[in-house]
């Protein structure tokens, strides 16, 4: 969990260095573990906007947005998280956000794609599994 003394040390950060997106993150990852949701929404947007080119700040976001249940927000940061940096989990996560979102056809193709990358994780597997069940594609299942 962030300490009082950690986050006055990334807002102190901020204030010296203003777009700096590694101090905006490190205090959204603060926030996030203290499960302030909403502030740390505000501060990955915050670090995408001092430099969208970081996937992770993306997939933070993303993270973000799936605690919130914003499944479509969620889905669009996870992808462009993909997009500049495709990995099983960000490829999970968007296949869980479409889940939700009852796309189950991107679901399942997402998370084809997670195992395409890394076929090693079970979670993989029972993700799709549920997809296609409730897609109705029992024989893939």
């Amino acid at each position: 969990m962030g300490t009082p003394e950690e986050i006055i040390k990334f807002e102190e950060a901020i204030k010296a260095n203003p777009t700096d997106s590694f101090n905006y993150n490190e205090l959204g990852n603060l926030y996030y573990r203290e499960k302030k949701f909403e502030e740390s929404k505000k501060y990955f947007l915050d670090a995408i906007t001092y430099n969208p080119n970081v996937a992770i700040y993306y997939e933070n976001l993303g993270t973000t947005q799936h605690e919130l249940g914003n499944w479509q927000e969620s889905a669009d940061a996870y992808e462009k998280a993909a997009a500049l940096d495709p990995t099983w989990s960000t490829y999970n996560y968007l296949g869980i956000a479409y889940y939700k979102l009852r796309k189950l056809e991107l679901a399942v193709n997402y998370y084809l794609k997670a195992i395409e990358l890394d076929g090693t994780r079970a979670i993989l597997y029972d993700n799709l599994g549920l997809a296609y069940v409730d897609w109705e594609k029992l024989p893939e299942a």
